[in-house]
């Protein structure tokens, strides 16, 4: 995938805001691309079923000063957050691996290795066969016979069962997202940021859940590896003196159908390989 050049700019958004403090052009575009944001998150609302004149109201309480709104994603999410860590361990916990590396079939009650065991360590508030019927509804986990409870896929928790989950889970991607691009966009133009890749290429409809397919395999084992990169590190931070930090990858795959590009030109070569929140090709 080529470069398409170099462009001068300059090197933080402080420079910026003081190389373009009297173009009204520049302040006029980030007017539109905020009124662009409004109208998209507008829209996204509306079909999750909060009515436009409901939204006013919210974003005057948004907009009062010295009004901090709550983190209600965060409470949304807890439980699957805890279910997620829960699955977690028993992929990568001795006693709840097999001598191959994979999960046990565990006994849901009793000593030892038991499903009982992780829902007192990672949903202590939660009774017993609410966590199995949770882990049963949102994971890729079953019952057996004998009251027995076994992994039977990946780690994947499906917060998408309830729209406040799903809405809660936007709110959390598209936060960090902001976070990383803002973080990005402040950092010299040669600089090391954050990474952030999006690709984007014209295709027909239908071959999207071809498309999908072919891509789930190694996003879930890059998923998994990342995983495991991560546990190793969240190991040390309860004994590191340094201030801790929330780090991680998203992804996700899109299909829009509403499409303005010109198939011609976004299938040559060189447009739109795949482009980071600088706007560099890479």
């Amino acid at each position: 995938m080529r470069n398409t050049g170099k462009t001068r700019r300059p090197k933080s958004t402080d420079s910026r805001r003081k190389a373009g403090s009297g173009d009204l052009s520049e302040k006029k575009a980030l007017e539109a691309l905020g009124l662009e944001l409004y109208s998209v998150i507008r829209r996204s609302l509306t079909r999750f079923g909060i009515p436009t004149s409901h939204q006013k109201l919210l974003v005057e309480r948004a907009l009062r000063p010295n009004k901090k709104v709550p983190t209600v994603s965060a409470s949304v999410l807890d439980k699957y957050l805890r279910l997620s860590d829960l699955v977690a361990a028993w992929q990568l916990t001795p006693g709840y691996i097999d001598p191959d590396g994979n999960p046990r079939v565990l006994n849901i009650r009793g000593p030892g290795p038991t499903f009982e065991k992780l829902t007192r360590q990672f949903l202590p508030a939660m009774p017993l066969d609410n966590a199995v019927a949770l882990a049963c509804t949102v994971a890729n986990v079953g019952t057996l016979s004998g009251d027995k409870v076994a992994i039977y896929g990946d780690m994947m928790i499906n917060t998408a069962k309830t729209t406040d989950s799903c809405l809660a889970q936007a709110i959390q991607q598209i936060a960090r997202l902001l976070d990383t691009c803002i973080y990005n966009a402040n950092q010299p133009f040669k600089g090391r940021g954050r990474m952030e890749r999006t690709v984007v290429r014209v295709i027909p409809v239908s071959d999207f859940g071809e498309f999908q397919e072919e891509l789930r395999p190694q996003i879930q084992d890059l998923c998994e590896r990342v995983e495991r990169t991560l546990a190793l590190r969240a190991s040390r931070a309860t004994t590191s003196r340094q201030k801790p930090c929330e780090a991680g990858m998203g992804i996700f795959l899109f299909c829009n159908s509403n499409t303005k590009r010109d198939p011609k030109l976004a299938t040559s070569p060189d447009r739109y390989s795949y482009v980071d929140s600088k706007g560099l090709t890479a």
